[in-house]
């Protein structure tokens, strides 16, 4: 897990970022990475990048196995499981 750390800002450079963000569609924490690392070195700025795409992956990992359980439950009930047990039982009765 990455190394994380809070800190306090005002609230009006809190709304800027969230405003920023919010505007390009992505999270706070990656548009202060993109306007930090813009000035890095490109060796610093992978490295930056990729350890905020690690903390976006392990925030996803929980999500991503609830839907494959939901999707793989609601498998057995899918409508060609359905189709084809009433056709069986249509077919049986004439």
């Amino acid at each position: 897990m990455a190394d994380m750390v809070a800190m306090m800002v005002p609230r009006k450079v809190a709304e800027l970022l969230s405003e920023g963000a919010r505007r390009r569609g992505i999270p706070v924490k990656q548009l202060l990475v993109e306007k930090l690392a813009s000035g890095a070195d490109p060796a610093k700025r992978a490295r930056a990048y990729l350890e905020l795409h690690e903390k976006f992956l392990e925030e996803a990992e929980p999500e991503l196995g609830r839907r494959a359980q939901a999707t793989s439950s609601s498998a057995s009930l899918s409508p060609m499981a359905t189709h084809s047990s009433s056709t069986r039982s249509a077919s049986s009765v004439a």
